[in-house]
């Protein structure tokens, strides 16, 4: 028991120091994130001399599984609330908007009295204005949601390949056939968080472009009935569009 905390507590304080905490150092052909670096950590202290067991194997096997599971919950908690934030922000500034408008209807005191102290006492958060404090807190950008796809083509074929050549070394004797299906199923249960991502990272790059080609709707307003120039130069929205998906890939190549 002892040694599975050995293996799995570094993995879970990354869990719940940081969600998406980048690792200090990295490498271009690395691992980008720190919760990926300990995973990978983890898996090979499973097998490590100095703490794997040949009687437990079947157990060590399965603290190795559990991690892999254990950072693809931590990974799809990640893409939910990237995918969530942006709509619960809007939503929270909305009701914001509506509060200070309904508060500026209202009359005001007019005793100095009740001015003095309104202004001594500090202002109270409202549930909703917490709650989306705490949401920020949490909050995953969009570079820290690439990082997290490149770790996960990088991790796929890695933790096959490594768990194989562990039960190589620690367990030569045995088929390896059922522990590695084992192995696969876990993987392409993380595998499944790819399309995820790229849903996730579709919807958020495209929403401003989207916003933009409602210019569209103006150009038979522009040119119905006038003596304008046939254009040549493109329209605004075509340059906003442009350029806000060339400065998107052009910092994140």
């Amino acid at each position: 028991q002892i040694r599975f905390q050995e293996v799995a507590r570094p993995l879970e304080e990354v869990f719940d120091k940081n969600l998406m905490q980048a690792t200090q150092g990295e490498t271009a052909d690395g691992p980008k994130l720190e919760a990926t670096v300990q995973l990978i950590a983890a898996v090979n202290n499973c097998f490590s001399p100095s703490i794997f067991l040949r009687p437990l194997a079947g157990r060590f096997l399965k603290l190795a599984l559990q991690c892999i599971a254990r950072y693809r919950v931590w990974a799809e908690k990640a893409i939910q609330i990237f995918d969530n934030v942006k709509g619960e922000n809007e939503v929270g500034d909305e009701s914001l908007k509506k509060k200070r408008e309904e508060e500026g209807g209202m009359k005001r005191s007019s005793t100095s009295t009740s001015l003095s102290k309104d202004k001594g006492e500090p202002l109270k958060k409202s549930t909703s204005a917490q709650a989306l404090a705490d949401v920020k807190e949490t909050r995953v950008t969009l570079s820290q949601v690439i990082l997290l796809h490149s770790d996960l083509e990088l991790l796929l074929p890695l933790l096959h390949s490594c768990i194989a050549s562990h039960l190589r070394i620690t367990l030569p004797d045995l088929n390896h056939s059922e522990p590695l299906s084992a192995v696969s199923e876990a993987i392409s249960s993380v595998s499944s968080l790819l399309p995820l991502i790229n849903d996730a990272l579709v919807r958020t790059i495209t929403a401003s472009p989207l916003k933009q080609i409602k210019g569209v709707l103006e150009i038979p307003r522009m040119y119905r009935r006038t003596n304008r120039e046939p254009p040549r130069k493109p329209c605004p929205y075509v340059v906003n569009i442009s350029t806000s998906l060339a400065t998107f890939a052009s910092s994140n190549t």
